[in-house]
Parts: structure tokens; C-alpha cells; sequence
């Protein structure tokens, strides 16, 4: 049994605004990129990832008390005065930190992985201390017991062809060992007749990965092996209203996946103004159904959109609309309200990235300029 429940919004409230946090676009190369951001990034719960879309990426630090600053940034391209190169080089589609927290892995568009070695950060900037790299155009990856699990390759503005299901690179090497060396990973492919698979999750302490692709959403086990990891048996598999962009294992046993409606038959994402009318589903680990539910129809989706960020205790989800509005939906009931307006914009900020962080969600957009949006959590 499931309840279908309606977001709904409140009506004749007066809503706080979210704060607007500049970010800093300094470059040492230009090009023609859209002013925005592509990536934001909770690598710990004091270090936070921004990606200035085509121009930097800057680590900024938060103290016990909430306040930030900038601790370094890298802002150099392999690919100087060359325009769509150098916007994709700086294009992050993913980040983590590994050997402890000693190292930063930041990977781009290309699927080029550079190795940063953070005690080594000088005067605020970050240099490559080494790549490694696999297919490029992967818009979703993980890092799981010393692997990259990537989505399909997509293959656009890449040397390498599209390809369906996924790929689980070797175990990454730690960075004192390929110090100033280029590594190309070894990678397995998996799951081709899963077409292109568009959101990826895993469970650390049962050794689950979750993978979504077009109406779909499954459950495998992942298996350890010598060098790294293997996809074991799927467990169960069901289909869903939505293409799938968003899914996450919480505590309390469930897996959720989040997506846009299916009827508009974008499943790569282009026509990101044109989706909408999407929602949720929350499951147990064994597969069933617990809660069907809508997200507001504004949701800023989009290919690689991150416009859904769970609560710590994963009670709600919070998704952010293409004006900046951020609205509340209990994973529970289904019952949702919008928490904060939007603010004053033109058109579309279109693409939606959200991440929480020190009692905040941080939200930037493809098309809302170098700047942040800063809501505090507790108006939920």
C-alpha cells in the first residue's frame, strides 16, 4: 500500500527570502560560458565545493559557528584560449576526497580526474599533484570502497562514444604512490541493457547500489573483489512515473528516487525548462512501496541537476524552483510546502544544484550568475 499525496504550498504566508552569497568567478583564462554554477559539493561537514561553471572551483571552509571563507581555489585550464574545451575542462561533474581527506578528486567533463593534494594547497591556490582519468560525459559518479561507479558515458564533446548502463573503475591508487603521473583507470562495463542510467546511490553498510534509467529504478548487490569492485545479482527492480535524476539510501532503511515526469520523454534533460510535474518514490531495502508522492512542478531539472537535497534525518526532501524558491516534502506523508520565495529574476535561472551543509542548503543555477542561494533550514 502507498499514499499519493500532492505538494502543496502555503497559502497567504509571507515567505523569507533566501540570502544571496557571491562567489567568486576569478579565472586565468576567459572563454564564452553563461554566467553560473554547475556543481555544489558537501565534501565534508566543513568543506564545501563550488564549481563556477567554466571559469574555477573553490573549496570554501566553514567554522563551528556557520561562517565561511574561501580556503583555495583552482582557476587554470589545459586548454587556454580554446573556448567550448575550456568551459568543459572546468565543467565539475563530480568531487570527493580520499586517502583520509588528504587528497581532493575533482572530475570534469572529460573524464579527467585531478589529484590535489590539500596540505600542499599554496598561497589559496590548488595544483595538480596528479590525473587519472576514465570515458568522459559520465554526469553522475561515486565513490565506493576506493572505486569510481560512473552513469553512462553520453558522449557529447567527447573523444569517446556514448555508452549505455555503467562503468566501475579499478581501485583508485593513493596519491603518493602516482605523483605527478597521468593515470588512465581500468574499468569494467556493466548494465548495457539498462540504456542511459541517469542516478546512482549506494549503501556503504549493506553493499547496495541503486541505479535508475529512464522508468526504472533497481537495486544490486556490489560484490568486493581484488582490485576493487564487482556488480553482483539485482535484487529487485521496479518501474516509476518519472526519469529518474535523484536517489538516496537513508538511515532508516529506505531507498527514495526522484525524477520528472516521464510523459515529456526527455530522459537526457536538454529541454531543462520544459520539465516538470515530477515526484518521488520511497522504498524499502526489500522493494516495497512505502510512498508515492508529487514535487512542486518548477523543480529545476535538468541533465546532472542536483535540485533535490535530503535533511540530515532524511524526514524531508527539499527541492528548489527555477526562481530560487525552496519547498519542504515530508519523505513520510507526502505533505510539502514552500519554505522560502524565490527572488527577482528575469526568466529561468535554470539548472538547479542544492547541497545542505552547517544548518543550510546552498543552492546555485546554470543560469543564475556566480552567485549562491543561502536558506536556513530551521524555517522548515
Amino acid at each position: 500500500m502507498y499514499t499519493l499525496k500532492r505538494a502543496t504550498t502555503t497559502e497567504g504566508a509571507t515567505l523569507p527570502e533566501p540570502v544571496i552569497v557571491p562567489t567568486d568567478p576569478a579565472s586565468t583564462f576567459t572563454n564564452s560560458t553563461a554566467a553560473g554554477i554547475n556543481r555544489v559539493v558537501a565534501l565534508s561537514p566543513d568543506l564545501l565545493l563550488v564549481n563556477n561553471i567554466g571559469r574555477n572551483c573553490e573549496l570554501w571552509h566553514f567554522d563551528s559557528a556557520g561562517g565561511f571563507r574561501q580556503q583555495a581555489v583552482f582557476n587554470t585550464t589545459i586548454f587556454p584560449g580554446e573556448d567550448f574545451p575550456s568551459i568543459f575542462d572546468l565543467d565539475a561533474h563530480a568531487a570527493f576526497l580520499a586517502d583520509g581527506g588528504a587528497t581532493l578528486l575533482l572530475c570534469n567533463h572529460y573524464g579527467l580526474v585531478r589529484c590535489f593534494d590539500l596540505a600542499a594547497t599554496e598561497a589559496g591556490s590548488l595544483t595538480v599533484a596528479a590525473t587519472l582519468s576514465l570515458p568522459g560525459d559520465t554526469e553522475r559518479l561515486l565513490l565506493a570502497q576506493g572505486c569510481l561507479i560512473a552513469s553512462s558515458p553520453r558522449g557529447q564533446y567527447t573523444p569517446e562514444p556514448a555508452e549505455p548502463g555503467i562503468l566501475i573503475s579499478e581501485r583508485l591508487p593513493r596519491l603518493a604512490d602516482v605523483r605527478g603521473r597521468e593515470i588512465a583507470l581500468g574499468y569494467e562495463l556493466g548494465l548495457r541493457d539498462w540504456g542511459m542510467v541517469t542516478a546512482l546511490a549506494t549503501n556503504a553498510a549493506q553493499r547496495l547500489l541503486a541505479v535508475g534509467a529512464a522508468e526504472r529504478i533497481g537495486v544490486f548487490a556490489l560484490e568486493s573483489r581484488e582490485h576493487g569492485l564487482r556488480l553482483g545479482r539485482c535484487l529487485w527492480e521496479r518501474r516509476i512515473p518519472y526519469l529518474p535524476q535523484w536517489t538516496g539510501f537513508d538511515g532508516a532503511a529506505r531507498l527514495i528516487v526522484a525524477g520528472y515526469d516521464a510523459t515529456l520523454d526527455d530522459p537526457a534533460g536538454i529541454d531543462w525548462d520544459a520539465l516538470g510535474r515530477g515526484g518521488f518514490d520511497a522504498y524499502s531495502l526489500g522493494g516495497d512501496l512505502l510512498l508515492r508522492a508529487s514535487l512542486p512542478d518548477e523543480t529545476a531539472w535538468g541533465y546532472g541537476a542536483d535540485p533535490i537535497a535530503p535533511s540530515a534525518d532524511y524526514r524531508h526532501l527539499y527541492a528548489i524552483d527555477r526562481r530560487a524558491g525552496l519547498h519542504a516534502v515530508s519523505t513520510l506523508t507526502g505533505e510539502g510546502r514552500q519554505i522560502y520565495d524565490g527572488i527577482d529574476a528575469p526568466e529561468s535561472l535554470g539548472i538547479g544544484h542544492a547541497e545542505t551543509i552547517h544548518g543550510s542548503l546552498f543552492a546555485g543555477f546554470s543560469r543564475g550568475g556566480y552567485r549562491l542561494c543561502r536558506y536556513g533550514l530551521s524555517a522548515s
